[in-house]
């Protein structure tokens, strides 16, 4: 294989494409100085995406207590966004560090591995309720989830992911996030609270996340954070 290609399979034959930024691609071995900071960032992603599902718990209970206003179904929206976002991340970099190797993945891969991992956690999930005589999972779903049904959910995630947070364009206006929700949360929900065990237990002490929990507005001869003055018209447009 050249350096700065990746190796491709498609049916009968191999075919090399460019891949961007593989200069940079890094390979670690599990216990090293690079993995342990990926594990940081990965175990920093996760809780975001926790604090961004308990936020978005919050709207939705008050919406079933019969809040259509406009300003929750905003901060339901985003809130929902923002899990999206930070619970494809932390699946990208657990690809990552199956592979030993930061490189970018490529969404085509992107998309087959997370339906497996979607496959095996939703499989994993249903089987707990079932056996732990709790009563059926909590959704109507077979325990055995066509890989090629699970394909389609992970485009859909991705694409999801992208425009509701990922990509500040038009198609955002467009974007039907109320079905997604509908056809595809139990699959992320799976994968959440697959993962909460090992990653988004913080225990008695909140964990070293390395610059990130070192972070510190407490510096000599730094300005205070101030809320900008919203009510002045006198700001600067770019539009």
């Amino acid at each position: 294989m050249l350096d700065g290609q990746l190796q491709r399979t498609v049916p009968n034959r191999a075919v090399s494409f460019p891949l961007p930024f593989a200069h940079i691609r890094m390979k670690f071995k599990i216990g090293d100085e690079t993995d342990q900071n990926l594990c940081r960032a990965m175990q920093h992603e996760f809780l975001r995406c926790g604090e961004a599902y308990q936020d978005f718990i919050l709207a939705s209970q008050q919406m079933r207590q019969g809040d259509e206003s406009r300003a929750l179904s905003y901060r339901a929206y985003n809130a929902y966004a923002r899990f999206l976002l930070h619970l494809y991340e932390f699946l990208i970099a657990c690809v990552q560090r199956d592979r030993n190797n930061t490189a970018q993945i490529p969404s085509d891969q992107a998309d087959i591995l997370i339906a497996v991992f979607a496959q095996r956690a939703f499989a994993r999930v249903t089987a707990t309720f079932n056996s732990a005589a709790l009563g059926s999972a909590p959704f109507n779903a077979g325990v055995n989830v066509p890989i090629e049904m699970l394909k389609k959910f992970s485009v859909a995630f991705r694409k999801a992911r992208n425009t509701a947070m990922g990509h500040v364009k038009h198609e955002r206006a467009e974007l039907d996030l109320s079905t997604f929700y509908r056809d595809h949360h139990k699959y992320l929900l799976s994968l959440y609270s697959g993962s909460i065990h090992m990653w988004g237990n913080i225990g008695e002490e909140f964990p070293d996340l390395g610059e990130v929990t070192a972070f510190s507005v407490l510096i000599k001869n730094t300005p205070p954070a101030v809320q900008p003055d919203l009510r002045s018209g006198d700001g600067v447009s770019f539009c």
